[in-house]
């Protein structure tokens, strides 16, 4: 694995957004006395912090601990209310993230806790969205996988892979976002056509100097079932620029594709099974075969606020990679989310990595963590 830059909490920054969450934390209690209050207002204040403790027990790179904290706040404004635009609203955002990364004790490719990044802290998402009936039109930064390739059940799980297949390198997703127009139509109340262009990540890359590429994503999905929790998604994205294949050459256009299936299971705790496939080409992409499978569940153990999952996550690797080995990496995740009141929530969370990064010198991985959840 090529070596990763030390992380560092930096302590000058994280007092900031520490104290944008304290400044909301009134508008929320005036929320819990009168729920209407925010929507009454036009604005609407939400914001969380999460903080994860690891550690690699058994195998990996080196057993150690991992602390880290991810934050955001954000704003949602109904302009419809406030300046009378009908059916329109906006969003903005701020995250932050310090601590280190644990993938690098543990090795993996697939990064086992969803809230690793580089140290940062930045405006995030700032969106407009139109609406009508049957059509909604979104425009401004945003999150790519907020509205594409995404298991609406996989949100509980602390793994990267069951919210953001790892296929999808060259997505414009966290901690990285991008300028968008995305375009959504429901033609039936479960049937839904989507499709989106985004600046792309790829425009740094030294074969498209003096352009300007676009990641285009579409997707088709259908629901079932009561609240709509039954969901088969299937889509693709197409680059426009060039990226370099790990020989050397330059991909034209690189592309793939993704598949999703949410089923609910029935029963006590509202259970929902989840499969997904995606695929891209392993002559840029290091992970260009993802299959991942899993189930999630709330209140089984007779506490409704409580929530359970597990899954298994195996990603294939390229044998173009000069960095891997080729074969593959699997994940498999056991959670326990114990909410303790209204705004926290500790999730107990055990992992096994088999094959770290397709690397025979890495040892398969045990992996324990403890994640914080604050919400506002």
């Amino acid at each position: 694995m090529p070596e990763q830059p030390p992380h560092h909490l930096d302590r000058g920054l994280w007092p900031v957004l520490l104290v944008l969450l304290a400044l909301a934390a009134p508008c929320h209690a005036a929320g819990e006395q009168d729920a209407d209050a925010g929507k009454r207002s036009g604005v609407v204040f939400d914001g969380s912090l999460i903080a994860d403790l690891s550690r690699v027990v058994d195998g990996g790179i080196e057993r150690r601990e991992a602390v880290r904290v991810w934050a955001w706040f954000g704003a949602e404004v109904d302009l419809q209310q406030i300046v009378g635009l009908d059916g329109t609203q906006a969003y903005l955002s701020v995250q932050g993230y310090g601590g280190r990364n644990g993938s690098e004790d543990a090795g993996d490719l697939q990064v086992y806790s969803n809230i690793d990044a580089e140290d940062f802290f930045k405006l995030a998402e700032v969106w407009v969205q139109w609406s009508r009936e049957r059509l909604r039109i979104k425009a401004g930064r945003t999150d790519a996988n907020t509205e594409f390739a995404a298991v609406e059940s996989g949100g509980e799980f602390i793994h990267s892979s069951p919210g953001f297949s790892p296929t999808l390198a060259t997505f414009p997703s966290y901690p990285i976002l991008a300028n968008s127009l995305g375009v959504f139509y429901r033609p039936t109340g479960r049937f839904e056509l989507a499709g989106a262009v985004y600046d792309s990540l790829l425009r740094d890359e030294p074969a498209n100097r003096g352009s300007r590429p676009l990641l285009l994503i579409g997707q088709a999905s259908i629901r079932w079932g009561g609240g709509g929790k039954g969901r088969l998604a299937a889509g693709a994205w197409r680059e426009s620029g060039k990226i370099e294949r790990f020989d050397g050459s330059l991909e034209r256009d690189p592309s793939g594709s993704f598949f999703l299936l949410e089923q609910p299971l029935g029963g006590a705790g509202g259970a929902v099974f989840f499969a997904q496939y995606a695929e891209t080409s392993p002559g840029f992409s290091a992970v260009t075969r993802h299959l991942g499978a899993g189930v999630s569940a709330a209140g089984l153990f007779g506490r409704a606020d409580d929530v359970q999952g597990v899954m298994v996550s195996r990603a294939d690797l390229s044998p173009f990679d000069p960095q891997l080995e080729g074969g593959h990496e699997t994940a498999v995740e056991v959670y326990y989310g114990r909410s303790i009141s209204p705004r926290v929530t500790l999730k107990p969370n055990l992992q096994y990595i088999r094959h770290p990064s397709g690397l025979d010198e890495v040892d398969d991985a045990v992996i324990v963590t403890l994640r914080v959840e604050l919400s506002l």
